[in-house]
């Protein structure tokens, strides 16, 4: 899932930290804040973070990507272990 991102990182971070909740897989792509871009007339511009996205835990998140609470090689295992499949 490493090409999520914006959106669905904010999603993700609703479920974080919550009881039987889980998240599978590779680290997604980091972009869980909000920017203003400010145009100057020389032509650079100057990119500022505004906001960050924060979970329910407390943990703040930005621009570095999220990493799964375990890979997805252990899906299978806890859907058995939780929800009888």
């Amino acid at each position: 899932m490493a090409d999520a991102a914006s959106s669905a990182e904010a999603i993700l971070l609703t479920f974080r930290g919550l009881d039987n909740v889980r998240t599978f897989g590779e680290p997604i792509a980091g972009y869980a804040s909000a920017n203003v871009v400010l145009d100057y007339p020389d032509g650079r511009s100057l990119m500022l973070t505004t906001a960050k996205d924060k979970a329910c835990t407390g943990e703040e998140f930005a621009e570095d990507p999220i990493a799964p609470d375990a890979p997805e090689s252990e899906l299978d295992g806890w859907l058995a272990s939780h929800c009888g499949f």
